[in-house]
């Protein structure tokens, strides 16, 4: 009776602990403990990767995942930085940037790291949503409709675009165009709350 009652403590404690990790490389420590909201100690284990080794421009953008992850957005950037100081062709770099930028909301600056990410990439879906999102931020309903409207005609499939012309159009007082967008939008996303709202509110007046 005692050796099963042994083996259940055994069991619920290895179903509440994090998974061993003896045996497994930095990397994929790392990988687990961030799956597991490990954030410091998914850090910490990148610190067996070399600074200089060839997986060093990896880490450094893996660091600024992680500081991000953990709300350390100046930490965060940091890192970004330094990787797209160190390949300025590196899209994960320019765009890592625009994660804690728009966190901090230093819309101007995710704009311009936004448009640094579209010179390397023309119609990047990721540049053109994030720049989207900055204009939107700096209240610049102008260039957040030219974003938005390259999303839209980019990727037409996606719901993204839409939303962010349709509202960029609301602001301007450009109720057709608004209505037209979202309507794009419920195409694509029947249920899109805020598409419902607007147009219910539209045809009310």
């Amino acid at each position: 009776m005692m050796r099963k009652k042994l083996g259940w403590a055994v069991l619920l404690l290895s179903i509440g602990a994090t998974p061993a990790l003896a045996g497994q490389g930095p990397w994929e420590n790392s990988y687990t403990l961030q799956a597991h909201g490990k954030y410091v100690a998914a850090l910490q284990a990148l610190d067996a990767v070399p600074n200089n080794g060839p997986e060093a421009a990896f880490k450094t953008l893996r660091v600024g995942w992680l500081q991000y992850l953990m709300g350390h957005y100046d930490a965060s950037l940091a890192a970004y930085r330094k990787a797209a100081k160190a390949d300025p062709q590196s899209l994960d770099a320019l765009l890592g940037q625009t994660l804690p930028l728009l966190a901090q909301q230093h819309y101007a600056q995710a704009a311009q790291a936004a448009d640094a990410a579209l010179a390397v990439a023309p119609n990047s879906y990721t540049a053109l949503l994030r720049l989207a999102q900055a204009r939107e931020g700096q209240k610049d309903w102008v260039d957040m409709q030219l974003a938005a409207a390259a999303l839209a005609g980019h990727y037409p499939a996606e719901t993204a675009g839409f939303l962010y012309l349709a509202r960029a159009n609301a602001w301007q007082g450009h109720s057709r165009r608004a209505s037209a967008a979202y309507r794009a939008l419920l195409a694509r996303d029947p249920g899109e709350r805020e598409a419902l709202s607007y147009l219910e509110s539209a045809a009310s007046k």
